[in-house]
């Protein structure tokens, strides 16, 4: 760090408030009853339900030769519970995207259950109440069907028309049924027979997945079968181009990283050893492919995002000709010269898996950056998380990684084909287009537990040292499509699985211009507009960097900063690694600006739009527009009134859809393009005298909570001058893709003010603390911004507080934070125990605008005396925070 740096102290420990009550437990409230049906009749169609399914499932079984599997469907009003379903005869295997629908599986004796409780329900004696007995199971069932065919595609497969005769590389997942796996895989080798055959498979405990080769007859025949859960094509990746730049060896000075620095192991098309701004600094590189002999780069993507992961921005080292890395590097190569997945016949993320295993175990190395994507498979919703994505999500619990991947690129290819938008169209509909569905995360970006990073623009670079000197004669127009640190052009926006906050943050990634006398997009390798890095063919050509543009060139910025929080303690977990930087992160101010000027501009078009079209609205929807005319804004009702009618052009449907509604959509739409911002590294491991940050790695039971002090000097409250209270939360849950509720749990935090210990413990431990909690008033339920809706099923959370003026209210020197568990459906998993507890980490950052406040040391006076009295109180051992 500089002399002159602010940031010199040691962060603080966040104290527990009342450790000795950590096992207070609190309930949540059931849900709404199913609406009560003609007895007579529904049960009669539930009969003829389950007689269809058994019939059509045995039919089946009969024509392929294997034995049956009763796996079907039921769609419900309200969700069944696991436990409700097996008292009902059946096991629960997953939900279906998008619908009110659970996937279930009985045998013979589950069916027996089944038919006895229908014949009870059917024509049993009422219960005291006059209800039919087991209402709230068969009111509840609105059908039961079998799955079909389109059930089980995948997204990328629903868009394709299977040939018969053509031949497919398919993954295949089958319904996880832990005793049943391996006759399973057998049958569907017999129903394929010498059609086709099963080339790699990965099993875990929530997951198995098959490599197949088979023709499009075959394909047919596998999709039609009951054990299957879902069938899709591999992940595929996209080439990147690169222009090289050129800097004389003798005019840098070079250095390496500590003996006991941390590493970051780069997953990619491998690396060139012998360069001499890697060679000093890159502890070990192999390849994770049979098919291929070495784990030398050979299409140069891997190079460059090492050389960003090792160096952080690469251009300040060239301006400054001082090239001193931070961290260590490791390399796995897994793709080809062509920067492809392979083999055909593995399973890819396998592959991955491995690798991470490798260093992990061989090197301890925790921080993993996959700067990879499959450009043909985006995330618009309404399915299942990705194979790759979730043994991401299993691999960062399981072991306590830090594994960053990009958002994925918008590329030429996805601007003509999926957004139909052309050269300067491009630069007219911008940011618009970046809110569209088909702008949406590419695999494996909705990872839960893993870090997404999305990419600000470059400014374009126009100085000589730049612009090639005919370019520059000729005066040729480039109009860039973004300012510096707006969004890039090219960035993918969330949100993710669940509508969890995708990406967390943001780095830059370059730009991209449209050319005006070609008349075309240009800029993806450009050094006027790309990221600086590394060079893998320096010794042909003799230039030791390259340029290029994408997010796969912003999530290694935060990889190397992850592998620096590390170097300052490596003790921290990565919870407490995400929560750090999550709590230093910053949003560029242009990004605020640009997203609310695209809302303002796009109101005035709507609203004349509306104008326009108001004859031929309904009466509701005419004094609908007569509002919003009126107001000269579009509330997120309006837009949801709005949306839908039947009698709005499509075109003004379109421009709704990518056009936040004022206020409540506001954050949300920032969030999409740029979660929490840009992460400061200095801000993360340091406090200053005017931004003091506590942290605390904890442990939580389920539906249990925690509740933390947070010391409140007087001098914070009292100063002139924005003062804001920043809060991280970060956890890595168990997760399933099959479920409706990717992540096994979830949880949220309250921060509460002017009211006593014991009274927020009350609250918290209420069943009714939801009401309890809106009962409170606004300034004692402190507001915390982004609201609970759009971030509680986030696994990193970043809220901020902020107040620009004193109160007139007196909240007291001590403000609680509440730190609450719900549980989705870890508590019915097979290896649930009573004595269950999850891990987090939570950072607390009180920030004061003042230059002249100062409240570090009295913070830290108040949390050591606070350390001491529970110490002495027995209620815990000492202090195990580094200072």
């Amino acid at each position: 760090m500089s002399g002159d740096n602010e940031f010199v102290y040691p962060h603080l420990e966040l104290v527990n408030a009342a450790p000795y009550n950590k096992d207070e437990r609190y309930k949540y409230g059931g849900g709404i009853g199913p609406s009560e049906k003609d007895r007579k009749e529904h049960s009669r169609k539930i009969k003829e339900d389950i007689d269809e399914v058994q019939e059509t499932i045995n039919i089946k079984a009969k024509d392929t030769g294997i034995n049956p599997r009763l796996i079907f469907k039921i769609e419900y009003e309200n969700s069944f519970s696991k436990d409700q379903l097996r008292r009902a005869g059946f096991i629960f295997l997953g939900n279906l995207p998008g619908n009110k629908e659970q996937v279930v599986f009985s045998d013979q004796e589950g069916m027996e259950i089944f038919l006895e409780k229908w014949q009870e329900y059917s024509e049993g004696e009422l219960t005291d109440k006059e209800y039919p007995q087991y209402r709230n199971i068969f009111d509840n069932i609105i059908s039961i069907k079998p799955l079909d065919a389109e059930d089980r595609k995948g997204p990328k497969l629903k868009n394709e028309e299977i040939i018969d005769d053509k031949k497919y590389w398919l993954d295949i997942e089958l319904w996880h049924r832990d005793s049943e796996l391996e006759k399973d895989r057998k049958d569907l080798e017999e129903v394929m027979d010498q059609n086709g055959k099963i080339t790699d498979y990965y099993t875990s405990d929530n997951l198995h997945l098959l490599r197949i080769k088979t023709d499009g007859f075959t394909l047919k025949e596998l999709l039609e079968q009951e054990m299957v859960c879902q069938i899709d094509f591999p992940p595929k990746l996209r080439s990147e181009a690169r222009e090289k730049v050129s800097l004389d060896l003798d005019d840098i000075s070079f250095g390496e990283p500590d003996e006991d620095a941390n590493g970051v192991c780069i997953i990619d098309s491998g690396i060139m050893p012998n360069h001499d701004l890697l060679e000093d600094a890159l502890v070990h590189y192999d390849v994770f492919r049979d098919d291929l002999n070495d784990g030398i780069d050979e299409s140069g993507h891997g190079t460059f995002v090492a050389g960003i992961a090792l160096y952080g921005d690469v251009e300040e080292c060239i301006e400054k000709k001082e090239f001193i890395p931070e961290v260590k590097l490791f390399s796995a190569r897994v793709t080809d010269e062509n920067n492809c997945l392979g083999p055909s016949d593995k399973l890819y993320i396998k592959q991955i898996k491995v690798a991470i295993e490798y260093y992990n175990d061989e090197f301890n190395c925790r921080v993993f950056n996959i700067s990879l994507g499959d450009p043909e498979k985006v995330f618009m919703g309404n399915q299942y998380q990705s194979h790759w994505a979730q043994i991401l999500d299993d691999l960062a619990r399981e072991r306590d990684l830090i594994i960053v991947v990009p958002t994925g690129n918008i590329s030429k290819m996805h601007f003509d084909k999926d957004l139909n938008l052309e050269g300067e169209k491009v630069v007219t509909e911008y940011p618009g287009y970046l809110f569209r569905r088909k702008s949406g995360l590419l695999d494996p970006a909705t990872a839960t537990n893993c870090i997404t990073v999305g990419a600000v623009a470059n400014e374009l670079r126009t100085s000589g040292r730049f612009i090639k000197h005919n370019e520059k004669k000729l005066n040729i127009k480039k109009i860039p499509v973004a300012k510096a640190k707006q969004p890039a052009p090219f960035t993918r926006s969330g949100l993710g699985i669940n509508d969890t906050i995708k990406p967390e943050f943001i780095a830059s990634g370059g730009n991209i211009y449209f050319h005006g006398e070609h008349e075309m997009l240009m800029g993806e390798e450009s050094m006027e507009t790309g990221t600086f890095s590394l060079n893998y063919d320096f010794i042909n050509d003799n230039r030791l960097f390259s340029c290029a543009t994408g997010t796969s060139y912003a999530a290694p910025v935060i990889a190397n900063l992850a592998a620096r929080v590390l170097n300052y303690n490596s003790e921290f977990t990565s919870n407490t690694v995400r929560a750090l930087l999550a709590n230093s992160a910053i949003r560029p101010s242009r990004v605020d600006d640009t997203i609310e000027e695209h809302m303002q501009e796009s109101h005035v078009d709507i609203i004349a739009f509306l104008n326009e079209i108001k004859d031929e609205l309904s009466e509701d929807l005419k004094e609908k527009v007569e509002d919003c005319s009126n107001k000269g804004y579009i509330t997120k009702s309006d837009k949801e009134d709005f949306l839908k009618s039947d009698s709005l052009p499509s075109q003004l449907k379109d421009l709704l859809r990518v056009t936040p509604g004022y206020p409540a959509e506001f954050d949300e739409y920032l969030l999409r393009v740029s979660g929490y911002g840009v992460p400061n590294l200095d801000k993360a491991i340091y406090s200053s005298e005017k931004r003091v940050t506590m942290y605390a790695e904890g442990k939580i039971g389920v539906d249990k909570f925690n509740v933390y002090e947070v010391p409140i000097p007087d001098e914070f409250t009292d100063s002139k001058g924005i003062r804001r209270i920043v809060v991280s939360l970060a956890y890595s849950p168990p997760t399933k893709n099959t479920r409706k509720d990717y992540c096994g749990y979830s949880m949220n935090l309250e921060l509460i003010r002017g009211k006593s210990l014991e009274e927020v413990l009350e609250i918290a431990s209420n069943d009714d603390k939801d009401e309890k909690y809106s009962e409170l008033r606004t300034a004692t339920r402190c507001e915390l911004l982004p609201k609970k809706n759009l971030r509680s099923s986030s696994t990193l959370q970043r809220v901020i507080f902020e107040r620009k003026q004193r109160s007139s209210e007196d909240y007291g020197d001590t403000y609680y934070l509440v730190v609450e568990f719900k549980d989705n459906w870890i508590g019915d998993s097979a290896t649930f125990r009573d004595d269950f507890m999850e891990d987090y980490s939570v950072v607390v950052t009180l920030e004061h605008e003042n230059e002249e406040v100062k409240i570090y040391e009295e913070v830290r006076q108040r949390v050591e005396e606070k350390v001491e009295e529970q110490i002495e109180q027995g209620v815990r051992e000492h202090i195990k925070l580094k200072s």
